[in-house]
């Protein structure tokens, strides 16, 4: 059976794991580089990464950009810049190839 996982800072995560999540507390680009291998050879099926943690790591994200898995997913950290960030956009794409939804958020400056 595939599995989802989570990786990023203690606040970011905390929802992911009282859902059931496997949850992955990450403190450097080391150790999440470790983990997302880790979970890759564990054969987990999704790993959703903090859009922090995905921007230290490129070369990680991109050694699975190809491969049918781990799909790699970043998300939005809890108190992201104000306005549209990479892993909302990213995050609406693969929402919308999969479903057929547009589920984007329009953001105007006040």
């Amino acid at each position: 059976m595939h599995r989802i996982g989570v990786i990023g800072t203690n606040d970011n995560i905390k929802a992911f794991s009282m859902c059931g999540i496997d949850a992955f507390l990450v403190k450097d680009k080391s150790e999440a580089t470790k983990i997302i291998d880790k979970l890759a050879s564990q054969k987990f099926a999704i790993i959703f990464v903090t859009e922090s943690i995905v921007k230290q790591i490129p070369d990680t994200i991109l050694k699975y950009k190809y491969k049918l898995t781990p799909t790699i997913t970043p998300i939005p950290d809890l108190l992201p810049a104000k306005g549209p960030s990479f892993a909302s956009e990213s995050l609406a794409i693969d929402v919308k190839k999969a479903t057929g939804s547009d589920i984007s958020i329009n953001y105007t400056e006040d």
